[in-house]
Formats: structure tokens, sequence, C-alpha cells
């Protein structure tokens, strides 16, 4: 598998393992009029664009992780550009955000957990 593709799966993973740590609920469903930074739009727009949803029930899994790969731009400019703070002390903003990140996570967990896997750290 591409490390990038996996670097994206664990930057997301890891944030959602600490918030899962603090006792937050990330089972919540995403609400697109709740963003407010072209961040989360974008990365809203791209999940949506890719249809991840279903690679988990896909045998092509170089397409698969080919779509996680694509992803890393948009995940890089949430994370690193967009001034999005998942962890906003904001309710709203953080569970929606968080519930975001469970969209991506969801259907390749049920492939493998990526940080599991050899390649650089």
């Amino acid at each position: 598998m591409p490390e990038a593709a996996r670097q994206v799966f664990k930057r997301i993973a890891n944030i959602l393992d600490d918030a899962e740590g603090k006792g937050l609920d990330v089972s919540g469903s995403v609400d697109p009029a709740a963003f407010v930074a072209d961040a989360e739009r974008n990365l809203w727009r791209k999940v949506e664009e890719l249809d991840i949803a279903g690679v988990a029930d896909s045998d092509d899994y170089g397409a698969s992780f080919g779509k996680l790969r694509e992803l890393g731009p948009t995940v890089a400019a949430f994370f690193d550009k967009g001034g999005v703070m998942v962890m906003d002390p904001d309710p709203k903003l953080r569970d929606n955000r968080l519930a975001l990140l469970v969209r991506i996570r969801k259907p390749y967990q049920q492939i493998v957990d990526f940080r599991l896997l050899g390649g650089a750290a």
C-alpha cells in the first residue's frame, strides 16, 4: 500500500482515537450546513466526490487505496492550512468535524487498521 494513503489514514485515526480516549462520542452524522471553514467544505466535497463509503465492499483495493491517497492533499489542507481545529471548544463544531473524520476512517478500517502495517512512522 502506498505510504501516502497510510499516512492519511494514520493521521485521521490518531485524532479519532484521542477523541474516543477523552470519552467523546464520535458516532454522530455529518451536517454539511454546520461547516464554518472552507477547508471543511472542501474535504466534505472531496469525500462525496470520491464516494469512499463502499470501498470495503470492493475487490479493487488498488482503487480503494488510490481514493485514500487522493484525499491526502485535501486532508492536509484541512489540518494544516485551513485553520480548522478539530477539537474546537464549541461542541457542535467539534462533533461535526469528528463525524467528518469518522466518515473517512470507517470504510477503510473495515479493511485494515493501516497504522499496524509497516512503513515510515
